[in-house]
């Protein structure tokens, strides 16, 4: 798991290795992205995400084997509690057309990060994922998630 914060000096060497994400947030793109999965490059997909925040106990873990999710705020604000996806049990078997799993909750306390505007958050495979969570009120959150597939984020 990354978070970033696009003022950070790292932010900079995320973009050197993903060359496609600053052309992927211009303005323009941004307007026209969808709920569903849209193309950016090979084997990188993107969609928009809105939604109300909710309490903790409505959302559901999950993770995914061949993509990292890169998740960045553009409206809104939200708890997302991270773990490990080997400290869980699934609930469900493993989707593979939309490479997806889901997750019984945690015995141990999550990581919980705040993901707010203009924040970039990069979760792997090993990072079972809760978002939604609202922090202290309700808000309504607008985010990208990109889909970036293993043979690209494994490059060294």
């Amino acid at each position: 798991m990354i978070t970033l914060d696009p003022n950070a000096p790292s932010t900079a060497a995320l973009a050197a290795k993903l060359p496609w994400l600053a052309p992927a947030l211009s303005k323009d793109w941004i307007q026209n992205a969808g709920p569903d999965l849209t193309p950016v490059a090979e084997g990188i997909g993107v969609k928009m995400v809105k939604y109300e925040t909710q309490e903790s106990d409505k959302g559901r873990y999950e993770s995914h084997r061949h993509h990292a999710d890169i998740q960045v705020c553009l409206e809104g604000s939200e708890l997302i509690d991270v773990t490990p996806t080997d400290s869980l049990e699934p609930s469900t078997e493993w989707d593979a057309e939309e490479d997806l799993t889901f997750y019984h909750p945690p015995i141990a306390s999550p990581t919980t990060i705040s993901f707010t505007q203009g924040k970039l958050l990069v979760l792997y495979p090993e990072d079972a994922h809760r978002c939604a969570t609202r922090d202290g009120v309700n808000s309504q959150v607008r985010k990208l998630v990109f889909k970036v597939h293993s043979s690209l984020w494994n490059q060294s």
